[in-house]
């Protein structure tokens, strides 16, 4: 008997020795390796200029395609990645600015302009837009001004009228009060703005210049964000901030390891090159991504897998880099 209860606290303890080392090995598979090098492999342009004029791409989730939109934010176009396509989907005025791809990739959704009436009066609109079929669904209709649409989460879309947060159920296409929102950091009538659980907060930055460009870490609560004149700026969860100085355009890494951006030179009088620069954190060790390279560029945006980045040219190319992340 004894014998017995011997051997069962040895395998007790031999478990428990176990438990305790594969947690260690799952708490070291995730810490966060740092980047310590970025090599451009590769660059691709997506679109001739015989197709247009293109800017402000963005991959879907799935990674299979890239939209982006044209002068002025007129109408929506994608390219697919298989098929080396550029398929138009829309070319209705100012539906580009600020558009959102649905988390499958198969949606998108914009904010429409419709002038109506014999006073011409501004109707705004919110639509979701099938990519295979080009079928069009309006789920907002307002006569006051509301913001370009959202995406958290799966299945929710969110808007803000006269500063107030609405949120869209797009499984039901009604609206509900409440909701599992995910995190999110943006610039809001040019203020920093969080919203978590459904609710919306200001966030003081200590400085009253206007944000042009918020994002918050898709891994942690790190934050980066866009001052007017004052360039980019890295706010850690730990309350530290560091400035880029002439910073633009922020764009996280998905394994938020990497923050990407645009750095623009000017002459005084106009612009006269912009750069997109990769910084690694939590160092902010910069990597000029374009070096040597007679392109001027703008709006970057990262692939899902983290190994490409897609951005526009100045003559309204879309051009996507492949990396190598050391």
């Amino acid at each position: 008997m004894k014998r017995t209860n011997y051997l069962i606290l040895l395998l007790f303890i031999a478990l428990a020795v176990s438990g305790c080392s594969r947690k260690q090995d799952k708490e070291k598979s995730k810490k966060v390796i740092p980047v310590k090098n970025i090599k451009l492999i590769s660059l691709k342009v997506l679109t001739g200029k015989e197709e247009g004029r293109f800017y402000h791409p963005k991959f879907s989730d799935n990674g299979r395609r890239i939209f982006f939109t044209s002068q002025n934010y007129k109408g929506l176009w994608y390219y697919n990645i298989h098929s080396g396509k550029v398929t138009q989907l829309s070319d209705a005025n100012g539906i580009g600015y600020k558009f959102a791809v649905g988390k499958s990739g198969e949606k998108i959704y914009y904010r429409l302009k419709v002038r109506s009436g014999y006073k011409r009066k501004i109707n705004y609109l919110i639509a979701g837009q099938n990519v295979s079929s080009k079928k069009i669904n309006i789920l907002v209709t307002s006569k006051g001004r509301i913001s370009p649409p959202v995406i958290s989460g799966k299945n929710t879309l969110l808007y803000f009228k006269e500063g107030k947060l609405h949120i869209i159920d797009l499984t039901t296409k009604t609206e509900k009060s409440t909701s599992d929102t995910a995190d999110l950091i943006l610039s809001l009538d040019n203020k920093l703005v969080k919203i978590k659980h459904g609710k919306l907060t200001r966030i003081n930055i200590g400085n009253s210049s206007a944000v042009l460009y918020a994002a918050k870490s898709p891994v942690s609560d790190d934050i980066a964000y866009e001052v007017k004149g004052k360039g980019l700026f890295v706010k850690s969860s730990n309350g530290r901030t560091n400035q880029i100085k002439n910073g633009l355009q922020p764009a996280w890494s998905p394994d938020g390891r990497m923050l990407a951006y645009v750095k623009e030179k000017a002459d005084g009088m106009k612009i006269t090159g912009s750069k997109i620069f990769i910084a690694a954190l939590p160092s902010l060790k910069e990597f000029n991504l374009l070096a040597g390279k007679n392109i001027v560029a703008s709006n970057p945006a990262w692939s899902p897998d983290g190994k490409k980045i897609v951005f526009n040219s100045d003559d309204g190319g879309i051009i996507l880099a492949t990396l190598n992340i050391q």
